[in-house]
């Protein structure tokens, strides 16, 4: 998760030099960490120039791909956080449209002043 996040780093900044500092770690860190994951796929992931960074097309690839990645971990983090907190987590309610007019609001503001760690998502 390290590398990737300097990776991810390192692009949007355009630079190694700026994402060490961005990170606060050296710019061998971070080359270190990108060249890891680069001998881990077998390819290059970025150009390197003096003026900075930039994907390669597989760099692309990768990009999108560690980016859900890293998404799903943090859910599972997040996941694992609400397990191990009591009276934090996910609510969702089902209701008809009727009851959603009053009657869940209620109920939702009563809760949510009750246990403030919980949060409300409404569907989509």
């Amino acid at each position: 998760m390290r590398d990737l996040q300097i990776l991810f780093t390192a692009v949007e900044l355009g630079s190694m030099a700026k994402a060490a500092s961005h990170l606060a770690i050296t710019q061998p860190t971070v080359s270190e960490a990108i060249a890891d994951l680069e001998d881990a796929i077998g390819v290059r992931l970025l150009d390197r120039s003096p003026r900075g960074v930039a994907l390669t097309v597989y760099g692309e690839t990768f990009l999108k791909s560690g980016l859900e990645a890293l998404d799903v971990l943090r859910r599972g983090i997040r996941d694992v956080e609400f397990l191990a907190t009591t009276g934090a987590g996910d609510v969702w309610i089902g209701s008809s449209e009727v009851l959603l007019g009053g009657f869940v609001p209620a109920i939702i503001q009563r809760l949510a002043s009750n246990h403030p760690k919980l949060s409300f998502m409404q569907p989509r």
